[in-house]
């Protein structure tokens, strides 16, 4: 993994990530992973977030390592429910992902 200079504010990093969607999916990873350090409580962040968490789904089938990045994703919505939480878009993922990828019970 190589160190990007990433914007630091949410919404130039968002603009930033969106135009990097000819990389491959393994590259984009990395840079999402690196960007998750600085999301903030904002829409911008909401998406970044988000954009991760489709591209990680996505990435697993392909590669065969859902079951471990089901894992990581649950983590990640627990962590960061407390930044996220405002947004009723957030929790529409989090029961979609719940339900649909961790086959849970409600």
């Amino acid at each position: 993994m190589y160190l990007l200079s990433l914007p630091k504010n949410t919404k130039d990093l968002l603009d930033f990530l969106r135009n990097l969607q000819n990389k491959d999916a393994r590259e984009l990873i990395s840079i999402y992973t690196q960007s998750l350090t600085l999301l903030t409580d904002d829409i911008h962040s909401l998406f970044i977030f988000l954009d991760y968490i489709n591209l990680a789904l996505s990435s697993s089938e392909i590669e065969g390592t859902r079951e471990e990045t089901l894992a990581e994703i649950d983590q990640l919505f627990n962590l960061f429910k407390v930044k996220l939480r405002k947004f009723r878009i957030f929790w529409i993922n989090y029961l979609k992902f719940q339900v649909e990828s961790r086959k849970k019970g409600f």
